[in-house]
């Protein structure tokens, strides 16, 4: 019989982390489930981990391929699922036992293409933070929202089959470091969105996050970039319709990458991309005025996370 829910791991040298993933997994209450692992060419112990689990009889579907990247890692883990709902998890962080059973019911709306819930961002020194607890988050039909305010944890949402169908794209195989942000986004053009409001997945916080990676915040403005060229050519009179909010994203996208800019020590090219926003942005005005100060010693100031991870809404 063909299991309900896929759920998508993608790994990379993961072998530190993953047994607990797998772990989180198994406990589910909810039971009718297959997970697809995609590994990605690891080179340390995760095929082992993986096989491991595979020998005790769990229903997991495996596939090892040279590294391709994520969008392509995630795109053949959706090639080789058979369930009627996809969710997702990343090879170091956790779901909670009752996440599937609590989120499965919010389909029975036919129009409800994606369901998500909060979540608990956590790291080794034993901090936490609740996603949503000085956050917005929306539901229903919330595009708009998604677009200028993408609010969404991967860990945390489950999509229909049918609303992934509907698209002519699933993620984007150009981007690594946005693709589940567009993909997401572009559901939530036709589709409605529900959440369950108490945190079912936990998102480990820790050095290795490749956006805090020296140079890779600045391909995640890239990244942004091309999302929004994209949308111009696939949604039907976006700029006509969407020009305030495009403009919008297109400045708030200059100054976070100004913010990366200033964090990689490219303080004065920080300070040129922000010379154009600086009559139009009190945000702008203030980075500009951070570029001038050690960006390592206010990050401490500012959070409590040290490498924190980051999503377009950051």
């Amino acid at each position: 019989m063909q299991p309900t829910v896929s759920i998508n791991l993608c790994c990379y040298n993961s072998e530190k982390y993953l047994e607990e993933t797998l772990q989180s997994i198994i406990s589910q209450t909810y039971k009718d489930w297959e997970l697809v692992i995609i590994n990605d060419g690891s080179t340390d112990t995760t095929e082992q981990i993986i096989q491991r689990h595979i020998i005790k009889g769990w229903p997991i579907v495996y596939h090892f391929q040279p590294n391709a990247g994520l969008g392509a890692s995630r795109n053949k883990a959706i090639a080789l699922s058979n369930g009627q709902f996809f969710a997702f998890i990343d090879h170091d962080d956790l779901w909670m036992p009752q996440k599937l059973e609590r989120q499965m019911p919010l389909f029975a709306d036919p129009e409800v293409g994606l369901v998500y819930s909060d979540a608990i961002y956590f790291n080794e020194e034993g901090n936490s933070s609740r996603l949503y607890r000085s956050s917005a988050y929306y539901t229903g039909r919330c595009f708009l929202q998604l677009l200028t305010d993408y609010f969404l944890c991967l860990q945390t949402v489950v999509i229909r089959k049918a609303a992934l169908d509907s698209l002519t794209q699933w993620f984007d195989s150009e981007f690594n470091m946005s693709e589940d942000a567009d993909l997401f986004t572009r559901i939530g053009y036709n589709w409605k969105l529900e959440m369950v409001n108490e945190p079912l997945a936990k998102w480990r916080v820790h050095s290795s996050s490749q956006t805090w990676t020296a140079g890779k915040g600045i391909q995640f403005a890239d990244e942004v970039d091309s999302m929004l060229e994209k949308y111009e050519k696939i949604i039907p009179n976006y700029i006509a319709d969407y020009a305030h909010e495009n403009s919008f994203l297109r400045k708030k996208n200059v100054i976070m990458r100004a913010m990366f800019m200033w964090r990689d020590g490219k303080n004065n090219n920080a300070r040129r991309i922000l010379l154009p926003l600086l009559q139009h942005s009190i945000k702008a005005c203030i980075v500009f005025a951070l570029t001038f100060l050690p960006e390592n010693r206010i990050r401490k100031l500012l959070t409590p996370f040290k490498n924190t991870k980051i999503t377009p809404s950051r």
